[in-house]
């Protein structure tokens, strides 16, 4: 679950979500 803590850290969203579909 780092993906979340790691979009929730990056003020842009839209890049954790794409961590999480690749």
């Amino acid at each position: 679950m780092v993906d979340q803590i790691y979009a929730d850290s990056t003020p842009r969203p839209a890049a954790g979500s794409f961590l999480h579909v690749t």
